[in-house]
């Protein structure tokens, strides 16, 4: 239900609320299946890669930005409950609000992490295929002017041909 809230409020268009829907329900369900203080930040991390995995990837099938996929995803996901519980402790370095402030560090850098590892696939993909197009623009410029060498070289040496000739 957050997950469509936020895309309401960020005026996703209305062809594109379904598909907004994906990660955030992929992320919930991977967040589910690890949730447990054993695995604190893994249990932010896998999830928010998700989230970033398939807003990448319905970022280049439907030509739209991926933070219109990737943000409302991610919210659902944001300790926000725990930061502000952290934030109730009588004093503000206390024995209770400590291990929660800690916390809420953990799975704040693990979401930022989750997400950034997330586009590392794509950025290498685009990258590769930039450099090939890159290889081949510069072979073909090359082969040009070698082309436009010869030519050079091939009119200067029939103009030395022709300034042996005798003149008439």
């Amino acid at each position: 239900m957050i997950i469509l809230s936020f895309s309401f409020i960020f005026r996703v268009p209305r062809s594109h609320v379904l598909l907004v829907l994906l990660p955030g329900l992929a992320s919930w369900l991977v967040f589910r299946y690890l949730r447990s203080a054993d695995f604190l930040a893994l249990s932010s991390f896998l999830p928010a890669m998700t989230v970033g995995l398939i807003s990448s990837f319905l970022s280049r099938w439907t030509a739209m930005p991926s933070q219109v996929y990737s943000v409302p995803g991610i919210l659902s996901l944001v300790p926000g409950l725990l930061a502000l519980s952290s934030f109730y402790s009588k004093e503000p370095l206390s024995q209770a609000g400590l291990p929660i402030f800690f916390r809420v560090a953990i799975v704040a850098t693990s979401i930022v992490f989750g997400l950034l590892t997330a586009r590392i696939p794509f950025t290498v993909i685009r990258n590769s295929v930039e450099l090939g197009r890159l290889t081949n623009r510069l072979a073909l410029q090359g082969a040009r002017s070698s082309l436009r060498r010869n030519k050079w070289i091939l009119s200067e040496e029939e103009g030395a041909d022709h300034k042996d000739l005798p003149s008439s």
